[in-house]
């Protein structure tokens, strides 16, 4: 019985993580597939795909600052999830970080002389800042989508952007 309760536990905690990834990454604009809580390696729990701009982004597309600034605030937005909604420290952000400074790599910070001055520590930190309020703005949504990633394991863009929009789990039953 306890390792049922353990695995129900890690399932709410990974859901809350990708639905904060997924809501807020939708919040900000960037562009959002499926959000999932099942993991494609033994190391990865679940994923929310989003465009990173290192790979999508062209000339044409617009600045790349606030482009790139939105994906990182995205990023961050998993484990403040976890860390306003479930009141944990115990987090699962190590990649979604790796992949954030990379972004702001990157991008190129004015006044950042590497990766980790204190330039570029207290853009992150403000990022991460605005994540955190993104989260509390956007806590029923992250809620709503957890619930359906914990009830259905996986959401496509579709059903996540349904859900983020607060039209509720019909569109789920319906085989969107």
């Amino acid at each position: 019985m306890a390792a049922s309760s353990e695995m129900a536990d890690r399932d709410l905690q990974t859901a809350i993580h990708e639905a904060g990834h997924a809501v807020v990454g939708r919040a900000f604009g960037v562009p959002c597939g499926e959000v999932t809580i099942e993991g494609e390696t033994p190391d990865e729990l679940g994923h929310s795909v989003m465009l990173d701009p290192r790979f999508h982004w062209e000339r044409g597309d617009g600045a790349k600052r606030p482009i790139v600034e939105a994906f990182c605030i995205a990023l961050y937005a998993g484990a403040e999830a976890e860390r306003i909604i479930l009141s944990t420290a115990d987090v699962g952000e190590s990649v979604d970080c790796e992949r954030a400074t990379a972004c702001l790599a990157w991008l190129g910070l004015p006044g950042a002389s590497y990766v980790g001055d204190d330039v570029f520590d207290r853009h992150e930190a403000r990022l991460r800042a605005k994540a955190r309020i993104a989260v509390i703005q956007h806590r029923a949504a992250i809620e709503r989508v957890a619930a359906a990633l914990v009830e259905h394991r996986t959401l496509s863009d579709d059903q996540a952007d349904l859900l983020f929009r607060g039209t509720g789990l019909n569109p789920l039953t319906m085989g969107i």
